[in-house]
């Protein structure tokens, strides 16, 4: 078969400028190619039959209708997937510290890095959720980001879903099928596996319980069998072995949540809800709601039970919130107070500072600053070079902004005495001196080769060839 007789199959992102295949669908072009375009018409059909059979629907004006799926999966390369991953961990991370202080301190709001009035207005903002603390401080057990790619086949965050994302059920029915209907497309290639999915999400549930629980029980609430996503309640539920509950099978007494069983009533400790916030609890939101569970917020304010995700997580996944997110990664995940806590250890210890920052500066100031840091210059004579000076330099080095003065004042308590640059924009800090050299290593084995050893950022090895000794603990 022709690469032109697949190529509507395998569609723009299969097939570069030229009409040839990319290197990641080489594999789905390979089990393509041999099948005539009525075999391909007929697995597509096999696989609208496969999931109409099993029941994989989902409600469309009020039919349910079989899932969609296009007959060549969509590939992301493992660089790819690598990339996304620590992209969108950074973000996640981001947002749930966000959650933490917004439900919190309210330190972003106090600073002005995005507007009170924004939140406050949010109607996903619930000032009945403040305060509420998990045990584990983790609120968005389940995040969903879609993403798109732009004209450059750039990827890019189109929204954030941190309240009930659904859709994983779909994702790992959809992929059990094509195994079936192209075994050989997963025999023949390396695909990172989802059917585990559901033991990934017992095992973060689970964990959310509070710490006195040994064998915490959960349970996935349902607004019931007319809900669109049924199908994926019962499904997760199914392959967790948790209990599929709705309203009425819960009640609260003493701020403790308890299930209505056969045997009689079993604590809850867990709850992944699939309801809105707003129907969660009667008490505290809509009166009228029958689908959640009276008393349940007060039964998480006091640490009884764990619901996920938490009650208030539609603020840090609004509209305009969206156009924050950066501002937030900035805000949260700086490494300034970190970085700023390396030299006041240093500074406690009576080591020097070793700052590469201090060197370039004096060869600025001297007018001898080549736009490369290399180990020579460290021996640069000048009272700013904290290679060779004790303590802080004779004045300042730059114009620092609002977030490193509030860094400084403000550092970050822990062991660290060194840092080095990691590559990917961040560091890799040590507490040790042999850490460092190991960190140094590694950084290094990661750059291109180059005539001289690169820029290494903050404390590094001392100029007389002979390594400092790691400090005392």
């Amino acid at each position: 078969m022709s690469l032109r007789s697949v190529e509507m199959a395998l569609s723009t992102p299969g097939l570069d400028a030229q009409g040839n295949v990319r290197g990641p669908y080489k594999g789905i072009y390979a089990e393509l190619a041999p099948s005539d375009a009525s075999e391909l018409a007929a697995r597509s059909d096999a696989l609208g039959r496969a999931f109409a059979d099993q029941g994989i629907t989902f409600s469309l004006s009020g039919q349910e209708r079989p899932f969609p799926l296009d007959l060549v999966p969509r590939v992301i390369s493992a660089a790819e997937w690598s990339r996304l991953e620590r992209g969108i961990t950074q973000r996640v991370k981001a947002l749930e510290m966000y959650l933490h202080d917004v439900y919190g301190e309210q330190l972003i709001l106090r600073e002005g890095v995005i507007p009170r009035r924004l939140v406050t207005s949010c109607e996903h903002f619930h000032r009945e959720a403040a305060g509420i603390v998990p045990p584990n401080g983790v609120r968005i057990h389940v995040a969903g980001i879609d993403l798109i790619r732009d004209a450059q086949g750039n990827f890019r965050v189109l929204e954030d879903n941190l309240r009930s994302p659904s859709g994983v059920s779909y994702v790992m029915e959809n992929r059990r099928t094509m195994a079936r209907v192209f075994p050989n497309l997963f025999a023949t290639n390396r695909v990172r596996a989802v059917g585990d999915y559901s033991s990934h999400l017992l095992r973060a549930l689970r964990s959310a319980a509070a710490n006195n629980v040994a064998d915490p029980t959960v349970v996935v609430l349902t607004p019931g069998v007319y809900n669109s996503a049924y199908f994926e309640h019962s499904l997760l539920a199914r392959q967790m072995g948790a209990e599929l509950v709705e309203g009425r099978d819960l009640f609260c007494r003493d701020n403790t949540v308890y299930m209505r069983t056969t045997a009689g009533e079993r604590q809850v400790d867990v709850i992944y809800r699939r309801i809105d916030d707003v129907y969660l609890d009667p008490m505290q939101f809509r009166p009228d709601s029958v689908l959640g569970v009276a008393g349940l917020l007060n039964a998480a304010r006091a640490g009884n039970v764990v619901i996920s995700s938490a009650v208030g997580n539609g603020v840090a996944d609004d509209k305009l919130v969206y156009s924050y997110v950066p501002d937030l990664i900035r805000y949260y995940l700086s490494e300034e107070p970190v970085i700023a806590g390396v030299y006041w250890n240093r500074l406690r210890r009576g080591m020097r500072l070793q700052a590469d920052p201090t060197v370039a500066y004096a060869l600025k100031l001297d007018g001898k600053w080549s736009g490369t840091l290399y180990r020579s210059d460290y021996g640069y004579a000048s009272p700013f070079n904290t290679y060779l000076t004790d303590g802080l330099p004779p004045g300042p080095i730059c114009n620092p902004g609002s977030q490193a003065l509030r860094a400084a004042v403000h550092p970050a308590r822990t062991e660290f005495l060194y840092f080095v640059a990691d590559n990917s924009g961040g560091h890799v800090f040590s507490r040790t001196f042999e850490e460092h050299l190991n960190a140094i290593s590694a950084a290094r084995r990661a750059r291109d080769a180059a005539p001289e050893p690169p820029e290494i950022e903050g404390p590094a090895t001392p100029l007389n060839g002979t390594h400092e000794a790691p400090p005392s603990p």
